[in-house]
């Protein structure tokens, strides 16, 4: 699992994401999938989640990665 930034073109913020790849049997090929962290923040550079309902959803989506939960 990994971060990707992604940056808006037309207001030019700045995003995190988290990153899987995983790989489709039926199509043969690589996918993702990704799920939003937040904007980052253009002076610390650190991610600020979007929304309060977002951040519990990653922190237990990230917790049952890691077998916590």
């Amino acid at each position: 699992m990994g971060i990707i930034y992604w940056t808006n073109k037309q207001t030019g913020i700045k995003y995190a994401y988290s990153n899987e790849a995983y790989w489709d049997k039926n199509k043969k090929q690589s996918r993702a999938k990704r799920k939003l962290l937040g904007r980052v923040d253009p002076e610390t550079g650190e991610s600020v989640p979007t929304g309060a309902y977002k951040k519990t959803n990653i922190i237990n989506s990230l917790l049952l990665d890691l077998g916590r939960k």
